[in-house]
């Protein structure tokens, strides 16, 4: 074989080997959070107790806001009181019954009486009914006295303080926004044809903050695309989501990161 020919095919190989390396891409990001949480109102009235503060971190069902519950207390005593007095009835009534049953049976009751009695056990326990359902109605009205987290979090927006009216439907803002502990997102804004291209690569990502390094995959990335109002011309920008996790508690949103997919 020629010297030429060797050299043609080596420079062959050689170019087939270099087109299957995976050429890692470096490009930056903005750090954000992953998830906001917002904590609203269902009713309104006066706040009483705010539990947590800005950069405190929560558990499931910690309550963090507390409304005065004076009137929704008071509902509940009133219902409760109004459902102990007709079981009372109820019992009185229905041990009556049992005995004219049996007086029946024998013969020494009569009809109307036996029915007049029946029907008033009937009656009773439709009101009790009717009672248990109020009281269901203010067990739940004063639950939503309290306003807890939904999830394990931090608490990252704080809008409200003791004392403050909370009318639901003039709130222009949550009375608070939590997010979920530890879980942020690197966000990446792309052209189009890298974009595109990502979305079908399933490589590693690592991603670099002050030196130090997070483990992410594509997999568990979400590819956005959002309508660009300054830009007429490119009616859409591509957005790339990249997940990571860190309790550290030294990660914040807004900080720039290194990112490199394989």
């Amino acid at each position: 074989m020629s010297d030429p020919i060797r050299c043609s095919m080596m420079v062959g190989i050689l170019l087939a080997m270099i087109s299957n390396l995976s050429v890692a891409q470096l490009m930056q990001g903005e750090i954000d959070y992953k998830l906001l949480i917002p904590i609203i109102a269902l009713n309104k009235g006066e706040i009483a107790r705010v539990n947590v503060d800005v950069g405190d971190r929560v558990s499931p069902d910690e309550v963090l806001i507390e409304f005065d519950s004076t009137t929704e207390k008071a509902n509940l005593i009133i219902h409760q009181s109004a459902v102990d007095q007709l079981k009372i009835e109820v019992g009185s009534i229905s041990d009556k019954f049992d005995r004219q049953q049996e007086m029946f049976d024998r013969g020494s009751l009569s009809l109307l009486a036996y029915e007049e009695t029946e029907n008033a056990l009937k009656a009773a326990n439709a009101r009790l009914s009717a009672a248990q359902a109020k009281l269901s109605i203010a067990e739940h009205q004063i639950k939503r006295t309290k306003l807890v987290s939904p999830v394990d979090a931090v608490v990252v927006e704080r809008n409200i303080h003791p004392g403050m009216n909370v009318i639901p439907e003039l709130q222009t803002q949550p009375l608070m926004i939590l997010t979920g502990f530890g879980s942020f997102i690197v966000r990446l804004n792309l052209e189009f044809e890298s974009w595109n291209s990502l979305r079908n690569h399933d490589g590693s990502v690592k991603i670099n903050i002050d030196g130090k390094t997070f483990s992410s995959g594509l997999n568990e990335s979400i590819f956005k695309q959002v309508p660009r109002s300054s830009r007429p011309e490119d009616s859409f920008g591509y957005i790339l989501e990249i997940s990571f996790h860190d309790e550290s508690n030294k990660i914040s949103p807004g900080r720039i990161a290194t990112v490199e997919i394989e």
